[in-house]
């Protein structure tokens, strides 16, 4: 296998984020996902890291700040894949590590993340680098038309 850099996001890597993206079940117009890229990457801060094996992007974390009033603040995870044909190599454990890093050392207690009922492979991965659930909830969505 190729050697794998972990790095923070380009706008310019939209097309491999956005494939990735839909192994995730996202789908997303490529030229909004370059400007939702270019908006988080200069606007928030958000922290988007990606895997690169030379010739493109494998594997994508995203991080929010998520800041509660009784809570010390933590990092909310809200997205994070790595290409099917290369899980199982240590990329995932490359990006959790990485943003980890991170997190630490901007003044963040933890993380949160929320993951499908089905996604039982990325359960064993997140309970491996020490994950637990807390409780069980529902997602509740209103879209804007």
């Amino acid at each position: 296998m190729e050697e794998i850099t972990v790095r923070n996001v380009k706008p310019e890597d939209y097309e491999d984020i956005s494939v990735l993206s839909t192994e995730l079940g996202y789908r997303y117009p490529k030229e909004k996902m370059r400007q939702r890229i270019s908006y988080l990457t200069y606007h928030t801060k958000d922290i988007i890291l990606v895997a690169d094996n030379g010739s493109s992007v494998v594997g994508y974390i995203h991080a929010s700040p998520y800041q509660l009033m009784y809570q010390d603040p933590i990092m909310n995870i809200l997205g994070f894949v790595v290409k099917e044909e290369f899980r199982g190599h240590g990329i995932g454990h490359l990006l959790i590590t990485e943003i980890e890093r991170h997190a630490i050392r901007h003044g963040f207690t933890g993380f949160r993340l929320t993951s499908g009922d089905q996604r039982t492979g990325a359960h064993h991965f997140y309970e491996k680098h020490g994950f637990t659930t807390n409780k069980t909830s529902k997602k509740y969505v209103k879209a804007f038309d």
